[in-house]
C-alpha cells in the first residue's frame, strides 16, 4: 500500500495461532447476546454460526467483545452482528495463503491498511479459494526493488500485480467527519424513544451552526409524521421518519442534485428505545493524478497491474471519472485496471447483509491486459466494468 512500511513475516505470530475453545457459538446464543430484537439477516443460521467460530478460533472471545463495545458500552444488533460475519469471511478467504502473519495482525489490532487488503483478496478469491496468492513479492522495476502488495494468478497463469490503497482524507474530509460524529448527539439528546431522522447538507456546517442544526434536530425529533424541510442558511434538509429506524434509504431530496458525499448513520437500539440518526454532506476532492502516480510506481512493467481502491460511497462517481480520464496513452501504462471498491451494510431482497461493490475500470491503452478471471471473480459481486 502505497505510504506504508512494509515488514515480510515468515511465520504468523504465536499470539495469532489459533486456538481452540472448548465452548463454540451456537446460533441461541448469537441471537440472544449479539443480535437482539428487530433483525433480519440475509444470511442462514448456518454461516453466521461458522464464521463467529471461525474468528473464535483465530482472535479469541475477548477480541470480539473489543468490535462491539465503545466508551464501555456494549452493542448489539445487525451492525456488530455483521461485523464479525464479514471478518470471518475474509479469514477464510486467506486460508491456505503463505505468510498471512502481517494481515493478521493488522486485523487484530484494527488496521485499515490490513482491513481493505483482506478484503481486495477476498474479492477475488471467496469463489475460488484455489486462485494462487503471493503476498509482497518483490519485482525490479526501473532498476529498484518494489513490493507490490499481493500478486495472484489462475491455474499457474501469468501473475497479475495488486496495489492496494483507500482514498485518505484530506484536512477538508476530515472536518466533514468531524461533523457527521458531532451531529449525531442528537440520537442521545432527544428524548422521543422512536426517531428516524436526517440531515442532508450541501455543505459542511461551522461548528457554530453545528450546534444550531443539533438543537433544531432534537425540536424536530418531537414532531409527529413524516416531513422534509428546508435548514437555515441554505445548509440543506432535514427529514423525518421517511424511514424505518435501522432502516435508511440514500435517496435524493426533491430538488437535490447527486454528487459525492461522506455520509453515517448513527443508531441507539435498547429494549424501549429504537433511534437513528442519519447525515450526508457534500464533499468533493480530486486526488486522482497523485494516487496513481503514487501507486503505479509499485507496479512491474513486464505483467498486468491491476489497483484496488477503497471509496467511500459518496465518491464513488468522482473517483470513477477523474481515474478514467487519466487513463491515456503513454500514462500509467502499468495500470492495467483500477478497481473501486465501495463496502458496507445494506438492505437486500433476502434481508440485511454487508455487501461490497466494485467498479472496474480497465486502461485500453495498457500493453498487458487484465486477465479474464479478474472480471470473472468481481462479478460475484454487485459490480460494473467501465
Amino acid at each position: 500500500m502505497g505510504g506504508r512500511r512494509r515488514i515480510r513475516s515468515q511465520a504468523n505470530p504465536p499470539e495469532l495461532v489459533a486456538t481452540l475453545i472448548a465452548v463454540s457459538y451456537t446460533w441461541d446464543e448469537i441471537e440472544q447476546d449479539w443480535l437482539g430484537a428487530l433483525a433480519n439477516l440475509a444470511l442462514s443460521n448456518e454461516v453466521v454460526v461458522a464464521a463467529f467460530n471461525g474468528v473464535e478460533r483465530t482472535f479469541g472471545r475477548d477480541w470480539m467483545e473489543t468490535t462491539r463495545t465503545l466508551s464501555g458500552g456494549r452493542s448489539t444488533g445487525v451492525g456488530p452482528v455483521l461485523g464479525v460475519v464479514s471478518t470471518g469471511q475474509w479469514l477464510e478467504s486467506l486460508h491456505g495463503i503463505e505468510d498471512t502473519g502481517r494481515l493478521l495482525e493488522g486485523l487484530r489490532s484494527h488496521d485499515r491498511a490490513a482491513r481493505t487488503e483482506a478484503i481486495a483478496i477476498h474479492l477475488l478469491r471467496s469463489n475460488d479459494p484455489r486462485l494462487e496468492v503471493e503476498l509482497e513479492p518483490t519485482v525490479e522495476v526501473a532498476g529498484r526493488d518494489r513490493v507490490p502488495d499481493f500478486r495472484a494468478r489462475k491455474d499457474g497463469s501469468a501473475w497479475t500485480y495488486v496495489e492496494v490503497s483507500a482514498a485518505e482524507l484530506s484536512e477538508e474530509g476530515k472536518a466533514v467527519m468531524a461533523a457527521l460524529h458531532n451531529l449525531a448527539r442528537v440520537i442521545e439528546e432527544a428524548s422521543v424513544p422512536i426517531l428516524a431522522l436526517e440531515f442532508f447538507l450541501r455543505r459542511t456546517p461551522t461548528d457554530e451552526e453545528q450546534e444550531e442544526l443539533i438543537a433544531l434536530g432534537v425540536a424536530t425529533a418531537g414532531r409527529s409524521g413524516r416531513l422534509e424541510e428546508e435548514l437555515p442558511h441554505e445548509l440543506g434538509k432535514i427529514r423525518l421518519n421517511l424511514d424505518e429506524p435501522g432502516k435508511f434509504t440514500a435517496d435524493l431530496p426533491r430538488g437535490e442534485q447527486s454528487g459525492p458525499r461522506l455520509g453515517a448513520l448513527h443508531r441507539k437500539l435498547g429494549p424501549e428505545v429504537d433511534r437513528h440518526v442519519a447525515v450526508r454532506i457534500a464533499f468533493s476532492d480530486d486526488r486522482a493524478a497523485e494516487f496513481l502516480r503514487r501507486e503505479a510506481k509499485h507496479l512491474p512493467t513486464d505483467s498486468p497491474g491491476l489497483i484496488v481502491l477503497f471509496t467511500d460511497r459518496g465518491g464513488w462517481s468522482e473517483w470513477g471519472t477523474a481515474i478514467g480520464a487519466r487513463l491515456h496513452p503513454g500514462q500509467h501504462t502499468r495500470v492495467s485496471g483500477v478497481c473501486l471498491v465501495r463496502s458496507g451494510l445494506s438492505l437486500t431482497e433476502n434481508g440485511e447483509a454487508w455487501v461490497p461493490e466494485t467498479r472496474l475500470i480497465e486502461n485500453k491503452n495498457a500493453p498487458h491486459e487484465l486477465p479474464e478471471w479478474i472480471s470473472e471473480a468481481l462479478s460475484a459481486f454487485p459490480s460494473e466494468t467501465a
